[in-house]
């Protein structure tokens, strides 16, 4: 419809299959990706948008909300109103499901040969260290700004916590990543400053990347699809050309392999080392100030943790980390001390309570706790 040199557009697309859903917002603009302007529509399935400029394309995605969260966005349709008066009302139908739309790419699978099994070589002797000592919240030891990614599982919901310099939690709700999609690594794809989300489908092997500005979701696009048995742990800049690489584990057979990417797609593959029995890859990060990532394995049944220093896919050193205390785990490598160099982050799943242990070179320098989780939440990245 116009009036005066302005236009509208009305749009409709399927109900959310939640039974929580309360309402609809319609977020739209003028570029493709980036949505300045919102409407609340409510529990409708159709709304008309105005008034709209003559002559500009404007591009349109739906999220669903109920009284604690908003999905993320669905498949962006656009629309370019007329230089004239149009005789009727377009429509537009986007899908209420939100996931990126999908890239053509091939599924290659790792070329490089094996690398031979290195079974963590400690440099010194493993040191008995201190569980972790409660730190005052309003004077916390640490200098940079730590993120929480927490999913609950029962109601498939994603949190967003933030704890800065300061003490301060700000929690915020992500986009909702339903199963069998989860959010698996954060790395920067975007190159905006920014961390962005790594999803992987356990059902099919297809990967995806969601663009993110803070706790705003730009866009996303799938990547490559792993072969059978494979799974995404994590993701790095292995090969130093500054884009982040997947990392592999089938933990079948405990080999882990790197698929080197650029811009989410897939430019070679090759093994790493292969996971003696009885330990997982928990993360990877730089961590002996060279510049490249390293690799971070864990014992549950022993609680005993290693570093496995890498060149590019090769290990070149090993040495013993810290013996965690019953009832904790690891949950990632935070670099809480900005010292250049990842620490420890640690979960309790019994009392949902989350701690760090400061790290110089192998040994614990210093323990305070984090902030409890919510009820029915887990920690999923850190």
């Amino acid at each position: 419809d116009a009036s005066l040199g302005t236009f509208s557009v009305t749009l409709r697309w399927n109900a959310s299959s939640s039974e929580n859903v309360v309402g609809y917002h319609v977020w739209y603009g003028s570029t493709s990706g980036t949505y300045t302007q919102s409407s609340d529509v409510g529990d409708t399935t159709t709304a008309t948008i105005s008034p709209l400029s003559p002559n500009t394309a404007y591009y349109f995605v739906v999220t669903a909300y109920d009284t604690a969260q908003e999905s993320g966005a669905s498949d962006e349709v656009s629309f370019t109103t007329p230089s004239s008066t149009p005789t009727t009302s377009p429509t537009a139908t986007p899908s209420a499901t939100p996931i990126a739309s999908p890239s053509p790419t091939a599924s290659p699978s790792a070329t490089a040969s094996l690398s031979p099994t290195v079974s963590p070589s400690p440099t010194v002797s493993p040191t008995p260290t201190p569980s972790p000592s409660p730190t005052s919240s309003s004077s916390p030891s640490y200098t940079r700004d730590v993120k929480y990614v927490l999913y609950n599982p029962g109601t498939d919901q994603t949190r967003v916590w933030y704890v800065n310099e300061s003490g301060g939690l700000n929690g915020k709700f992500n986009p909702g990543v339903r199963a069998p999609w989860r959010i698996v690594a954060t790395a920067r794809f975007h190159r905006d400053g920014g961390s962005d989300y790594v999803l992987f489908n356990s059902a099919t092997g297809q990967t995806a990347v969601w663009y993110m500005s803070g706790n705003t979701f730009l866009g996303g696009v799938y990547g490559p699809t792993l072969p059978a048995g494979w799974e995404v742990v994590s993701a790095a800049d292995l090969n130093a050309d500054g884009h982040p690489d997947y990392v592999l584990l089938n933990r079948t057979t405990g080999q882990t392999a790197v698929w080197f990417l650029v811009d989410n797609i897939f430019a070679g593959g090759a093994y790493g080392p292969r996971l003696p029995a009885g330990w997982s890859l928990v993360g990877v990060r730089e961590r002996n100030a060279d510049h490249k990532a390293d690799l971070l394995l864990y014992n549950a049944s022993t609680r005993q943790t290693v570093f496995w220093y890498l060149n590019g896919v090769t290990v070149t050193n090993g040495g013993w980390g810290p013996t965690l205390p019953a009832g904790w785990s690891l949950n990632g490598l935070p670099d809480l001390d900005g010292d250049g160099t990842s620490d420890l982050a640690l979960f309790n799943h019994t009392t949902l309570q989350t701690a760090f242990w400061l790290l110089n070179g192998e040994m614990v320098t210093k323990g305070l706790y984090g902030p409890t989780l919510p009820p029915g939440y887990t920690l999923t990245v850190h």
